[in-house]
């Protein structure tokens, strides 16, 4: 299953049924993790990474998953930037650059490598 496709007719879709302040919002979700974000795969960014190490693994909480998590968090919470749409925006545009510009994006558990 190929996922660009997939991202950017979720997106079309959330901007239709959520309405005209979703895609600016999107779009400042979007360029802000790219700002922050690393330009590659593996490189990194003006932000350091959330690596959690767990015994013989390394866990990395990619900016995508933890954007998910506050999105439902929020859903579930009723917490919210400025309105529902806006937080759905901002957090939607960064789990759309983190999927989509990444290699890497589903490896979130890696085995420690002995130095």
């Amino acid at each position: 299953m190929k996922k660009k496709p997939i991202t950017i007719l979720a997106t079309i879709a959330a901007s239709i049924s959520l309405g005209y302040a979703f895609l600016p919002s999107w779009l400042l979700g979007f360029f802000a993790s790219r700002y922050v974000a690393g330009k590659r795969t593996g490189q990194s960014g003006r932000l350091k990474s959330i690596v959690i190490p767990v015994r013989t693994w390394r866990l990395h909480l990619h900016h995508w998953l933890y954007s998910t998590i506050l999105l439902g968090l929020s859903a579930a919470l009723g917490l919210y930037l400025l309105s529902p749409t806006i937080t759905y925006g901002v957090l939607a545009g960064s789990i759309f650059h983190g999927i989509y510009f990444y290699n890497d994006w589903h490896v979130v558990a890696a085995r420690n490598v002995p130095e």
